[in-house]
């Protein structure tokens, strides 16, 4: 859903940068609510079908009916997700939303402007998700209330991205209100540039802060388990601002997470469902799996990723004379391609590969990768996750849990492992340092 929503996000931000068609406000009005309710109407018709399928299943049947429905869900939501994105794209690039704040006299402010672009991209997941609520009642007995199932997808996904790019755009906002002699200064392009980077890299230090308050979490009480993995910290060498209990009323949520680049703004996550349905053997190594990521500093390159994004699109940009040379559907039809690529076949490696050197590096901190394999297996059969399924940013619960025993038993499986993490570190440092001097040496020249 990450991916989507971020999706969605840029789409906005590329039709904007790019400008669209001009069309009378009523039309592009209608036109685009119309396109905002079909996902909904889409989602509507799958929750009638699964209403139907449900009640004529009896018997011996049920099981199996069940079970096809849940797989026809997972379908589902990806089609909704698709047509949410292509729904989105036509509104902003065959009806016109993306000049609504240049009509409303806002498109000289960040904030707003933007906020008015994605509106109806986010509006269109929000409706989406009420039938998909009542679709998933059919296939289980218990479960959220709409309220609960609703509050949790804005809290985790939506606020979880808009907000810290809320904060930078009105960040970047407070440069209109500057005096003339001050804001002068942002006119040239390396200072802008430098400043927007010094307010990304601040946010991204300081958004933990946020997101455990977003999450609705709290300090988990002092007890034998938090005296556990508190030694357990100390004995990796990993330091922490608090081990929080990651709250969520109604949902059954196995996870745990870990989130900060330092110590002083490093919190640990743990679901109470999880705390709820496991032995404190496995809590303990699902958390050193988290420490993981923490020791192996992923979150920094992570970082380093998105800033080689940015570096690699400005260099675009300048080789290719940019928004101003390129018709604005196909510019945006390469952005949006080049972020797909980037994001769905790089960030999917790149996240794989760290999530496998934290299940290696949690396996050896607990001391045995058959307890580890144990928590992974137990965490997808609660979730009724095939261990099969494939996953785009951890991979197949049977392809870790193999790993680990292969790592295990063979050192030149682990040995291995270790060069190709090391080589995607290295890279990402590389391309970062590339890209930034080539963009540096093209600015000096033009």
């Amino acid at each position: 859903m990450y991916f989507v929503i971020l999706a969605g996000l840029v789409l906005g931000a590329f039709s904007y940068e790019a400008g669209g068609p001009h069309a009378e406000f009523a039309f592009m009005g209608l036109a685009t609510a119309a396109m905002t309710l079909l996902p909904a109407c889409l989602g509507a018709v799958f929750m009638l079908y699964c209403g139907v399928k449900t009640r004529r299943a009896t018997g011996d049947t049920a099981s199996l009916v069940l079970d096809r429905l849940a797989v026809s869900y997972s379908h589902t939501t990806r089609v909704i997700d698709a047509v949410a994105l292509g729904a989105y794209a036509l509104s902003l690039f065959t009806f016109g939303w993306s000049g609504v704040p240049e009509m409303l006299g806002v498109a000289a402010w960040e904030l707003p402007s933007r906020a008015i672009v994605a509106l109806p991209f986010l509006l269109s997941l929000v409706l989406s998700w009420i039938p998909l609520h009542y679709a998933q009642n059919h296939l289980r007995r218990t479960g959220p209330t709409l309220l609960q199932q609703l509050s949790f997808n804005m809290r985790q996904y939506v606020l979880t991205l808009v907000v810290p790019i809320g904060i930078i755009l009105g960040l970047l906002d407070t440069l209109n209100l500057l005096p003339d002699s001050v804001s002068a200064a942002f006119k040239n392009g390396f200072v802008r540039e430098g400043a927007f980077g010094v307010i990304v890299l601040t946010g991204y230090v300081l958004s933990p802060a946020v997101l455990v308050r977003l999450w609705k979490t709290r300090p988990l009480p002092a007890c034998p388990l938090r005296d556990r993995l508190t030694a357990l910290c100390d004995r990796i060498g990993v330091r922490f601002r608090d081990i929080r209990i990651w709250e969520t009323p109604g949902l059954f949520f196995l996870n745990a997470a870990v989130m900060g680049v330092t110590g002083r703004m490093r919190y640990i996550l743990v679901s109470r469902t999880l705390l709820d349905v496991m032995s404190a053997e496995q809590v303990e190594a699902v958390f050193a799996h988290e420490l993981g990521h923490a020791k192996r500093r992923h979150m920094l390159y992570y970082l380093v990723l998105a800033a080689d994004f940015i570096l690699l699109a400005t260099l675009f940009d300048t080789l290719t004379g940019g928004v101003s040379l390129w018709p604005p559907f196909v510019y945006a039809a390469v952005s949006v391609a080049s972020f797909a690529l980037y994001w769905g076949l790089g960030f999917g490696y790149v996240s794989r590969t760290f999530e496998r050197d934290a299940d290696l590096f949690g396996g050896e901190a607990v001391g045995s990768c058959d307890l580890f394999a144990s928590a992974l297996e137990t965490i997808a059969h609660m979730n009724g996750v095939r261990p099969e399924a494939r996953s785009w940013r951890h991979g197949s619960i049977r392809s870790r849990v193999l790993f680990l025993h292969a790592a295990a038993s063979d050192s030149e499986v682990k040995k291995a492992f270790l060069a190709r993490r090391e080589f995607v570190e290295t890279f990402l440092v590389s391309l970062a340092l590339v890209s930034a001097v080539a963009n540096a040496v093209l600015a000096l020249l033009m």
